[in-house]
């Protein structure tokens, strides 16, 4: 899967917790891994950004100290499960892009 919203009418009503609730019992024990736009108190969306990462935190996932990098964006790398291997998620995200954008995933600096 590459991405997945609730719309915003419906959010705080449990679907999103439920669709990863779904993912989880469909694949036990099985990493998973997700990109969220980085804290930052001077952007426009900054409470929604706090809201999200709240959000994965109830739900099981933590902050892995990455970022994916690509041309235009940096994102931060949640992951729930066994640990990341940041070149092996690194190979994915260039796969997703059809290897015509390279990801880099980095340690996060501080």
């Amino acid at each position: 899967m590459l991405y997945l919203t609730v719309d915003g009418s419906l959010r705080g009503k449990g679907y999103g917790s439920r669709a990863l609730e779904r993912i989880k019992a469909e694949k036990p024990g099985q990493r998973i891994v997700l990109n969220i736009e980085p804290l930052d108190e001077k952007a426009p969306n900054a409470e929604q950004r706090r809201k999200r990462l709240a959000f994965y935190e109830r739900n099981g996932f933590s902050e892995t100290g990455y970022v994916a990098r690509d041309s235009s964006a940096s994102y931060d790398v949640l992951c729930r499960g066994p640990a990341l291997d940041p070149e092996e998620y690194g190979r994915l995200l260039t796969r997703f892009a059809l290897h015509l954008a390279p990801q880099k995933v980095e340690k996060k600096e501080k």
